[in-house]
């Protein structure tokens, strides 16, 4: 299966082996190919790969050439782990995102998805091209922006500490009563809080991994979100976070929003 939302070298195509083609090609997006033929005069990963514009009905998959031994296989698999040779390409990757962009919607393809020739790829998209259609459609003038909540270890501490003592006896019973009801915690709340604030800004909004525990500046993650954000509801969508941002910092919570990014947290897995 190809999902464009997680990285794997190889993931569909048995075919690829050194043994049996000496190209390979690497898909990085996936567009309605207009308005593509520059980009094909661009190089690929390498200095010795190319650009190459596949196309199946209205659907283009832009693809760089590669050598296969260096993405499959034994080789492959010490290659995907030697960050020297990694990022250059991670990087050129993301450069070809970015300049695809920059013509029209693209569906973002993840690093390290690997079909033996261009047939392969031709009937990948034509099995799923209802799939990207839908997903073109969505982000069309949209874009993906990615927000992360954290709590300073202050905030934490006061969410942890028990609920004062009660000041009567009918607040004493009140508390006794509800003892053994969950008891949600005050950070989750303002999770929840912030969640049902800004979705209603968005196209869509999903919560993604929290990758790591705590921040460089020791602060707890509490939420990593991605919010697919309209271009004419942009601005909205911010003011609506500077809000956010202004009431909760005071309270030990920090919201940090980058963007805008390819949209790879909406993309359907295509198999």
């Amino acid at each position: 299966m190809l999902s464009c939302s997680a990285a794997a070298a190889n993931p569909d195509d048995s075919r690829v082996t050194t043994e049996t083609t000496t190209t390979a090609y690497a898909l990085v997006g996936i567009t309605r190919g207009t308005n593509l033929a520059a980009m094909t005069k661009t190089g690929g990963y390498t200095d010795d790969s190319r650009l190459e514009i596949i196309r199946a009905n209205d659907l283009a998959a832009i693809c760089t050439t590669i050598d296969p031994a260096g993405m499959t296989g034994d080789r492959g698999e010490r290659n995907l782990g030697d960050i020297s040779w990694l990022t250059p390409r991670v990087v050129r990757h993301d450069e070809i995102l970015a300049a695809a962009t920059d013509l029209g919607p693209v569906m973002p393809v993840a690093f390290g998805s690997v079909f033996s020739s261009p047939e392969s790829v031709t009937e990948r998209l034509t099995r799923n091209a209802d799939a990207i259609t839908r997903f073109l459609d969505k982000i069309d003038a949209a874009a993906e922006f990615a927000l992360t909540l954290a709590a300073t270890p202050e905030a934490v501490r006061a969410a942890e500490q028990p609920k004062r003592t009660a000041a009567s006896g009918a607040d004493y019973l009140r508390s006794k009563l509800k003892r053994d009801e969950p008891q949600r915690s005050p950070l989750a709340d303002a999770t929840s809080t912030i969640a049902a604030t800004l979705r209603p800004l968005a196209l869509d909004a999903v919560a993604r991994k929290i990758v790591r525990a705590e921040t460089d500046e020791g602060h707890m993650m509490l939420a990593n979100w991605a919010f697919l954000v309209a271009d004419d509801g942009r601005e909205a969508f911010e003011n609506a976070i500077a809000d956010e941002q202004a009431t909760r910092r005071n309270h030990g919570l920090l919201l940090t929003l980058t963007g805008p990014w390819p949209a790879y947290s909406f993309c359907p897995s295509l198999a």
